[in-house]
């Protein structure tokens, strides 16, 4: 079965890049399309095979793939509750695509009890924090 929680997880920074594990949208789809590239012999070039990634690229354009760190909304100052309700995975129009709901977008299964290391890319780096949404049990993408 599988059990989520939604948590927030404030984590000191020096930087803004996003979790890799368990991987945000962004990060597995930026992975996705360099698999679809190398499989093409396009090696470098975002070719995204899964369904979600895909539509994201067609929609947005290769810049949340190759920026998949990118993701953020710099003058919020630490505001989470300005990001408007259904915005959550791409605050800006650059990401505007990671918002819409899909059965297929890339997942990671956590099952209760399991022990999990989370792992941030601190790309760009200079002050701020990471903020970790868990997706809780139960969670209707439909509704």
């Amino acid at each position: 079965a599988l059990a989520t929680v939604l948590v927030a997880l404030p984590t000191a920074a020096q930087a803004h890049g996003g979790l890799t594990n368990p991987a945000t949208r962004t990060y597995q789809c930026y992975l996705d399309g360099l698999r679809g590239g190398e499989a093409a012999g396009e090696s470098g070039n975002m070719l995204p095979t899964n369904d979600a990634c895909r539509n994201a690229f067609d929609t947005d354009g290769n810049y949340s793939f190759y920026n998949w760190y990118g993701n953020l909304l710099g003058t919020i100052a630490g505001r989470h509750d300005t990001i408007a309700d259904g915005k959550l995975c791409g605050p800006d129009s650059r990401f505007n695509a990671y918002n819409t709901p899909s059965s297929a977008w890339p997942t990671t299964q956590v099952s209760a009890g399991q022990n999990l290391t989370f792992q941030y890319a601190a790309v760009a780096r200079h002050p701020g924090y990471f903020t970790t949404w868990i997706t809780k049990d139960g969670w209707d993408q439909d509704e």
